[in-house]
């Protein structure tokens, strides 16, 4: 898993401004962090999850987003 949170910080400098739809969409090939560092079967899709700072009603940049499973990017 190191190896793979190394590659997505170094895309995620990589990019500039805040929409970035080909590294969204990169995100989504990889694996959910949370199921890959517990060694557990990922049973859905991937999403980008957006984790940055953000304000009311506003979605952080889109190069904080990191893979989550469906379930563990609404069930936190």
């Amino acid at each position: 898993m190191a190896g793979a949170a190394k590659e997505i910080a170094m895309r995620s400098a990589r990019s500039k401004g805040a929409k970035d739809p080909a590294y969204l969409a990169w995100i989504r090939t990889r694996a959910c962090f949370i199921c890959d560092y517990l060694f557990l079967d990922q049973a859905s899709t991937t999403e980008a999850a957006h984790t940055g700072s953000r304000g009311l009603s506003q979605k952080a940049d889109d190069r904080t987003a990191i893979p989550l499973c469906m379930h563990h990017h609404r069930e936190g």
